[in-house]
C-alpha cells in the first residue's frame, strides 16, 4: 500500500475529504485539499519583473493580488503565469485559491496536469488552471501545454510553473505566448 505525504495529491483522498457540494467539485476538478481553505491574502506574493529581470517594469504584490481578483470576477481569455520558487506549492496554493473563489461566484473550473494536457475541456469551462509544469520541462510537455493554451483561448488561463523566479520570461521564451499578468509568490511554509 502506497503512503502518500502532504505534498502528494490522491484525488480519492480529497474526494472523500469533501464536506460539501462546493468541495466535491473542487476535488473533481483536481484542486488539492490542503488548497480549500487558502485565500488570496495568505499568500506572501514576492514583487518580479515583467519582462527581464534587469529592464522592464516591476510588478507588485498589490498589483499582482488584483489581477487575480480580476481574473475571479471576470474570467474572460486573460492568460496569468505563476511562478514559485523552489517548488510550485506558493503558485498552485494560489492557483487554486482563484479556482476555489471563482468556483465559489459560479464559475466553471478546471485542474489540468500538463502531464494530460491533451485533454478536452468541457464547453463550459470558464477557468482552467495547468500545474506540473517545471522550468526545466521538456520540450514536448511545453509545446503540449502552449497548443492547450492556444487551443481553449475564451476561458481565463493560469499556468502554475515550479521553480521558476522569472516566469514571465518562461511565458514569453518557453511558451512563446505574452501573459496579461504574472505572480511570484513565496512557497508556503
Amino acid at each position: 500500500m502506497k503512503r502518500t505525504t502532504n505534498n502528494e495529491r490522491d484525488p480519492q483522498v480529497d474526494l472523500a475529504r469533501a464536506r460539501t457540494v462546493e468541495e466535491t467539485e473542487w476535488a473533481r476538478a483536481g484542486i488539492p485539499a490542503r488548497y480549500w481553505d487558502t485565500i488570496l491574502k495568505q499568500l506572501k506574493f514576492r514583487s518580479c519583473g515583467f519582462g527581464t529581470q534587469k529592464k522592464g517594469p516591476k510588478v507588485t504584490a498589490a498589483q499582482q493580488r488584483q489581477a487575480l481578483r480580476q481574473v475571479i470576477v471576470e474570467p474572460m481569455r486573460q492568460l496569468v503565469v505563476l511562478g514559485s520558487f523552489p517548488t510550485d506549492e506558493g503558485a498552485l496554493a494560489a492557483a487554486s485559491s482563484v479556482l476555489c473563489q471563482a468556483a465559489g461566484e459560479g464559475a466553471f473550473v478546471q485542474m489540468i496536469d500538463a502531464a494530460y494536457a491533451r485533454e478536452r475541456l468541457p464547453k463550459e469551462t470558464n477557468i482552467y488552471a495547468v500545474h506540473n509544469l517545471m522550468n526545466h520541462s521538456s520540450n514536448e510537455r511545453v509545446e503540449q501545454v502552449r497548443d492547450l493554451l492556444l487551443r481553449w483561448r475564451r476561458p481565463a488561463k493560469l499556468v502554475v510553473v515550479a521553480g521558476c523566479k522569472d516566469p514571465y520570461s518562461f511565458c514569453v521564451n518557453r511558451l512563446c505566448l505574452r501573459p496579461d499578468a504574472v505572480g511570484f509568490i513565496a512557497d508556503p511554509s
